[in-house]
């Protein structure tokens, strides 16, 4: 799949580099493409999402040029003859990848995401490793995310003096009932 979206902000509220409020009085123009692909070969998969973005006015309005995100996993349906039942797994990867770009910095005491200039960080990278589960309607997660900060000992930014946070292990339940 292939799309192209543009996309047009007018009267853009953000706060400069002083962290004072002010106001773009023109327009800000945003171009954006997308290549999504998803590969199912039978027990693996292999979804992909890479993404092409442009900005008008970069200094007022900063995102990402290239951004991918990139799952690979295994995935089977096991039936059970004996209880009738059937069990759904998924194990796999994910990877996040975004462009070397000046991100906006965080003020905490506001809350809010002020326009900055000094600091640019190296491309953003995310590994995660990942299994689901899926009994009738029952649904279960695990997640290793930031795997790469593991293995490479590189430290992320999300944003200006703010670490991505450590890797961590995360689980889920989800049980839907019925109405």
């Amino acid at each position: 799949q292939a799309k192209v979206q543009y996309g047009q902000i007018t009267n853009y509220l953000y706060l400069d580099t002083s962290a004072y409020v002010t106001q773009h009085t023109g327009k800000i123009n945003i171009l954006s493409t997308e290549l999504y692909k998803h590969f199912d070969l039978g027990l693996i998969n292999s979804i992909t999402r890479f993404v092409y973005q442009k900005s008008t006015e970069d200094s007022l309005l900063v995102i990402p040029e290239y951004n991918l995100y990139q799952s690979l996993y295994l995935e089977h349906l096991w039936k059970f003859k004996a209880t009738d039942g059937e069990l759904l797994w998924q194990v796999g990867v994910d990877y996040r990848y975004a462009s070397k770009y000046s991100p906006d910095g965080y003020m905490p005491p506001l809350g809010l995401f002020y326009r900055q200039n000094d600091h640019v960080p190296d491309a953003y990278q995310c590994l995660d490793l990942f299994i689901n589960l899926k009994i009738k309607r029952l649904r279960i997660y695990l997640k290793y995310n930031y795997l790469n900060t593991v293995l490479d000992e590189k430290y992320y930014f999300t944003a200006p003096n703010y670490p991505a946070p450590d890797p961590i292990f995360k689980w889920g339940i989800s049980w839907t009932f019925y109405d």
